[in-house]
């Protein structure tokens, strides 16, 4: 039910895969795990996204940076299926991200542009694409150990990559675990 008194049905279950804080503002307080969901404070992460006319000369598919605003270089184009692109996505720093990301977009993409630039020793100003794309909501602050959030009293669950790591496969495992557990409290029930 909304804040207005809306309904939208009947539900058995309901599973919520939003961020931490995201999940925290719509579970309800009675909900078995909101201490739970309030300890997982959440990094932010900023992708730069460049496509290029020519192919640079690097010899590497993906950089983890050191003592820099960004973190991960990854060239793109050298994934399968993408030989005619070149393109590559950078990484900020989640300390840099959670700083600047509600600074202007224009200057969030020329910083990480000359970062990128000064760290691969090549004018990445020469890209014919540029954009960036903001992850408020990225990673867990602190890595915890897996938690699956099934509340079989209010039939409310919570799953997402946050619950088991920081990656897309975590967020795969996440609702697979959840899943199993639902599914095994109906078929006892």
């Amino acid at each position: 039910e909304t804040k207005n008194g809306e309904r939208f049905g009947k539900f058995n279950w309901v599973i919520i895969t939003t961020p931490a804080p995201q999940t925290l503002a719509l579970v309800p307080k009675k909900f078995e795990f909101c201490n739970t969901i309030k300890e997982n404070n959440m990094n932010s992460c900023i992708s730069l996204m460049l496509g290029f006319d020519k192919k640079l000369d690097l010899n590497f598919d993906c950089a983890k940076i050191i003592d820099s605003d960004i973190q991960l270089i990854s060239v793109n184009n050298n994934k399968p299926k993408r030989k005619n692109y070149c393109s590559l996505v950078v990484q900020s720093t989640h300390n840099w991200a959670n700083q600047y990301m509600d600074d202007n977009q224009n200057y969030i993409l020329n910083h990480l542009c000359q970062e990128t630039s000064r760290t691969l020793e090549k004018d990445m100003s020469i890209a014919s694409h540029k954009n960036i794309h903001i992850w408020r909501y990225s990673s867990r602050e602190i890595k915890k150990e897996p938690t699956i959030l099934v509340d079989k009293s209010s039939k409310l669950a919570v799953c997402g990559d946050w619950c088991m790591g920081e990656f897309v496969e975590s967020a795969f495992i996440s609702a697979f675990n959840t899943s199993s557990s639902i599914k095994s409290l109906i078929s006892n029930e």
